[in-house]
């Protein structure tokens, strides 16, 4: 079976021998991929709706692997028993819903546990959060993939406090595609501030922004 560029880049994450729960599935590649190759143990595909997981079921009885994955209507985690996966991964969701799926599941605070995600949106939110909470980025990496690039970030648990590096810039690669989305970033920023011309020169939001810019400038300029 072969993956999209994102999803196989999930994919090279996954350490063998793991106990996975693929949140919001959707057409369940991913956890087929996994059992075909036999990166995982156990596998779980999870939905929010019963139509992606009507159609995870094909692609799993299609390619012979109906029978060795857990397919689970739920929000989130909320049916996922604790201890049952070592691996989860919320992908292709805003950065908004990751936060609200990590806080629900309080049993994910657990140095043994990896995430894997790739929010849509709200990324500086949703690692704000990650940072607030004892999370950290293990590794991160990009990925263009029809023509959008993508950050992919590995997240683990040690309940420490640390300030996040926005959008993994300085753990990236330093390479032709970081300097791509630097500049996109920077080219957003700089609508963003567009909004504040009037504001006080005092303004948190548009100081943080100011400083954003500065990053996204010397990242995107790099050789």
């Amino acid at each position: 079976m072969k993956l999209s560029p994102r999803l196989q880049a999930l994919a090279d994450w996954i350490e063998p021998g793991s106990r996975l729960a693929d949140i919001g599935t959707d057409h369940g590649l991913l956890p087929v991929y996994c059992v075909l190759s036999g990166l995982t143990v156990y596998t779980a595909a999870c939905d929010i709706r019963e139509q992606p997981l009507m159609s995870a079921r094909r692609n799993a009885s299609e390619n012979g692997v109906g029978d060795r994955i857990e397919f689970i209507l739920c929000s989130g985690l909320d049916r996922v028993k604790e201890g049952s996966v070592d691996t989860v991964i919320a992908a292709g969701m805003g950065g908004e819903t990751i936060v609200s799926i990590l806080d629900a599941a309080k049993w994910l605070r657990n140095e043994g546990i990896t995430l894997l995600l790739q929010p849509q949106s709200k990324t500086l939110e949703l690692q704000q959060w990650l940072a607030e909470n004892g999370y950290y980025t293990e590794k991160a990496r990009l990925v263009r993939d029809s023509g959008r690039i993508y950050l992919l970030m590995r997240v683990r648990w040690d309940g420490g406090c640390r300030k996040p590096d926005p959008y993994c810039l300085e753990q990236l690669a330093p390479d032709g595609l970081r300097k791509e989305y630097a500049g996109q970033l920077l080219r957003r920023c700089e609508k963003q501030l567009l909004a504040f011309r009037d504001e006080a020169d005092g303004s948190a939001e548009k100081g943080k922004l100011t400083e954003l810019r500065a990053l996204f400038a010397r990242l995107s300029e790099d050789d």
